[in-house]
């Protein structure tokens, strides 16, 4: 009789099912797995019970398609090697995530004043408020790159972090995930040229817009910093889920003024959809080691979809 052949476990397939086995093991008995599902599936079950169901039904689809991707790319990314951060002490860390923090929740309240969900006044700390109506002035296009990523970068970087820690590691298989997940977007964005009768020109300004406001300089601030120092801090699974529910509730502006003032649905939209794309992306950027493939994702998300 013939020998079975033994099996081999450095070969893909056995290292894609492990990934998978891993994944499945994490969402049973990861705290921050439950704490994540909690908060979404409440927030899903509030909006339809406010009888906001129609509103959500697109963003729903797109989260799980932003969750079938996320799938799919753990066997493009099986041997990825985690990002190797400096170390520094918990004190640094800490004041790491003061100073991103502080740039959240500043273009945070100014999403909500410019959009009129609250006075500035009734709600900014009062240190804020120059600030908030000195942003309420400039350019749309000079907040972005200036408050998400410039004046981040020059107070974190005496504090000891490095670039290769804030999403400008090498990267691994960057664009091969790119591909992946811009494939549905660009099917949604020729059907809109052929079908819906969306102009060629509309779409270059929208993909112009996104990319110098939205991709990059989003990304930097939430999974470039903010899940980075999260991570170290706490671990891998709560800096990735508390980045993206923070992501999430820092749309609460837009999302708030999109249902009709009302605060709290705008602050369960953005856990229902802008927190779980947001998780998809952190994803992508534990997988790939940088913010390559995000940045480029999240614009062509934004592109052919908001």
């Amino acid at each position: 009789m013939g020998q079975s052949r033994p099996v081999v476990k450095s070969s893909l397939w056995y290292q894609v099912g492990h990934a998978y086995r891993e994944i499945l093991d994490v969402l049973l008995h990861s705290p921050a797995a439950w704490v994540f599902s909690a908060c979404w599936l409440l927030s899903l079950a509030y909006l339809l019970l406010a009888g906001y169901a129609r509103g959500i039904f697109l963003s729903v689809v797109l989260v799980l398609l932003i969750a079938v991707l996320s799938l799919l790319t753990i066997p493009l990314t099986v041997n990825v090697q985690p990002v190797s951060y400096t170390l520094v002490s918990k004190a640094r860390l800490w004041i790491q995530l003061g100073i991103v923090m502080f740039f959240v929740l500043l273009t945070g309240y100014e999403g909500l004043f410019t959009n009129g969900a609250i006075a500035v006044q009734s709600a900014a700390p009062s240190f804020m408020m120059p600030l908030i109506l000195f942003l309420t002035h400039l350019p749309s296009a000079a907040i972005n790159p200036l408050f998400y990523f410039v004046l981040p970068v020059l107070f974190l970087l005496p504090t000891g972090i490095r670039w290769h820690a804030i999403g400008f590691a090498h990267g691994y298989r960057s664009w091969a995930v790119t591909l992946l997940w811009c494939v549905p977007m660009m099917i949604v964005i020729i059907v809109a040229l052929f079908v819906g009768g969306t102009r060629i020109s509309t779409l270059a300004l929208a993909l112009l817009r996104n990319s110098l406001n939205n991709g990059f300089f989003e990304e930097f601030l939430f999974r470039g910093v903010l899940m980075a120092i999260l991570i170290q801090l706490l671990n891998r699974r709560w800096g990735i889920v508390l980045s993206s529910l923070l992501f999430g509730l820092w749309h609460l502006g837009t999302n708030t003024a999109s249902f009709g003032g009302s605060l709290l649905a705008g602050a369960a939209f953005g856990i229902v959809s802008q927190a779980a794309i947001g998780l998809g992306f952190a994803i992508v950027v534990y997988r790939t080691r940088n913010l390559l493939a995000s940045s480029i994702i999240h614009v062509m998300l934004d592109v052919a979809f908001i």
